[in-house]
């Protein structure tokens, strides 16, 4: 006798946009940190992201200078993703298991010489729906 799939699988009947998007602000939490770096794929373009955006906090952090950054995609696109994998690298307490992320290793090895045991703050706001920050 064959398995039906309802048996095999946990089909929601009702499912929306919302479902299948990483909320920065829960993704972040010291428990769900080493799930989302886990479940995070490092693409060659993304590696990339992740060089330019250490070298940016690298040069403010050397410079003293603040600096900005917009990041920008379709929904969908994985920024909250990266953003959280960045905010993991940056803060104290979750950047090793980011650190250990093997396909980053390279970008995190090139940004260590100013980043490495700094104290870096990274800030995570939900401004979905959000009329004003």
């Amino acid at each position: 006798m064959s398995a039906l799939l309802r048996e095999v699988l946990d089909i929601p009947l009702q499912a929306g946009a919302e479902d299948y998007v990483l909320r920065l602000t829960d993704s972040i939490e010291p428990d769900e940190v080493a799930r989302t770096v886990d479940e995070y794929v490092v693409t060659p373009a993304l590696a990339e992201a992740f060089d330019a955006a250490l070298g940016l906090v690298a040069e403010a952090v050397t410079s003293g200078v603040s600096r900005g950054a917009f990041l920008s995609g379709s929904f969908g696109s994985g920024k909250s993703h990266f953003m959280a994998v960045l905010y993991a690298l940056l803060r104290d307490g979750s950047s090793a298991k980011a650190r250990a992320k093997a396909e980053l290793q390279a970008v995190i090895a090139r940004h260590d010489d100013v980043l490495l045991d700094r104290t870096v703050l990274p800030l995570a706001f939900h401004l979905i729906g959000a009329e004003s920050l």
